[in-house]
């Protein structure tokens, strides 16, 4: 520590006699934030904007800055000056990517990543390359690129065999995410990507208690996953506590507006409180990210049947039937539709094949959506 004083008091004497020098500008400030002493960095960071805004090392710290502030786009500005300006060092790839991905555009932070002409040599580097891969759902790719992450550390260790688990979740192979989720906790029992993991493993697993207890302990670490959030919305909801399940469904789109299975279970967790309103307003949201989904189509089909607009349920069900006529919601409307007309034999049969067994005659329109809330995909 002495010693790292003894370093800032030293280039602070030198700056004295050059005040403009962007080397001593950058390594008074680099020292400054190794010791945590922020404000000042910040204070000499201003001064190094007035002397030398135009030097690289300076526009790479005001770029880290704007990172540390939570100003992504600002950043992104700084680490694209610095790659135009032909500087193509690791970091300056990483840090462009990063502030991309904190924008929620992992397609260009992937791209970024993917343009740079040498491998990378950090595994930070490649971890982020790895994630996001991940997000623009290039599974097999991300996980041949987890070869090139050299996991010599534990704790790195842990965020690659994390990162795996989750891939072969969205993979849909279980054995595999279990196994891995398993392995990262034995390391780090906190790991986020595990919890994920290991939350969803069970919830398919229909070991519903478990599955409630990694969802807490992700949302306590992250309070604002939407991943969580869906998974603990979909368990009230299986549970029938509607308004608690309505409640996580909201704060899962915060974070993750786009994703269509999120809108689709809230709006049958609406529907089951007989909010048909909310329910078709919750579906008109989904229709306009995708109007091709079968289940979103389908649903509406059900909210316009269960409110007795039967020619609307009629039209959408043929639509969502033509998208996909394995689609629960496109097949469960058409039954619906079916037994308006009178055809309750035709209707139940459909209805038996849905579920590949033998539904009671007095099956209730809940038991049925509860159902396909338990295979709703993460």
């Amino acid at each position: 520590m002495m010693e790292q004083v003894y370093q800032i008091d030293r280039l602070l004497s030198y700056l004295e006699h050059d005040p403009g020098n962007p080397v001593l500008l950058c390594n008074l400030i680099h020292s400054l934030l190794e010791n945590r002493r922020i404000d000042e960095a910040r204070e000499w960071l201003q001064k190094a904007l007035i002397h030398a805004s135009e030097d690289p090392g300076v526009i790479a710290l005001q770029g880290q800055f704007y990172l540390g502030d939570g100003d992504a786009l600002n950043a992104e500005c700084n680490f694209q000056k610095l790659l135009d300006l032909g500087h193509t060092h690791e970091s300056v790839f990483y840090n462009l990517a990063y502030a991309s991905l904190l924008q929620g555009n992992a397609h260009k932070a992937k791209d970024i990543l993917k343009s740079a002409d040498t491998p990378f040599l950090q595994a930070a580097t490649c971890l982020l390359l790895v994630r996001c891969l991940h997000q623009t759902g290039d599974l097999d790719e991300a996980l041949a690129a987890l070869s090139d992450v050299h996991a010599d550390e534990a704790v790195l260790a842990a965020q690659v065999n994390g990162i795996r688990a989750l891939i072969y979740l969205d993979k849909e192979d279980l054995q595999e995410s279990r196994q891995w989720a398993e392995k990262t906790m034995a390391i780090d029992p906190g790991n986020f990507e595990a919890l994920i993991a290991m939350a969803y493993c069970d919830f398919s697993a229909a070991e519903l208690d478990t599955a409630s207890y990694f969802f807490d302990r992700v949302l306590k670490i992250r309070p604002d996953s939407g991943r969580a959030h869906l998974g603990k919305g979909l368990l009230m909801s299986l549970s029938n506590q509607q308004s608690k399940a309505i409640e996580h469904f909201n704060q899962a789109l915060r974070d993750m507006p786009e994703h269509l299975g999120t809108w689709n279970a809230k709006a049958w967790a609406e529907i089951l409180q007989g909010e048909f309103k909310q329910a078709e307003q919750s579906l008109l949201a989904a229709r306009n990210l995708e109007p091709r989904f079968a289940e979103t189509q389908g649903t509406l089909a059900v909210v316009y049947a269960v409110q007795g607009k039967w020619d609307q349920a009629e039209k959408l069900a043929k639509l969502a039937m033509r998208l996909d006529k394995y689609a629960f919601s496109a097949q469960f409307a058409q039954v619906l539709v079916m037994e308006n007309k009178g055809d309750t034999g035709t209707a139940r049969q459909r209805l038996d094949a849905i579920y590949q067994r033998p539904v009671s005659q007095n099956g209730s329109l809940e038991s049925h959506i509860q159902q396909f809330l338990h295979r709703t995909k993460p």
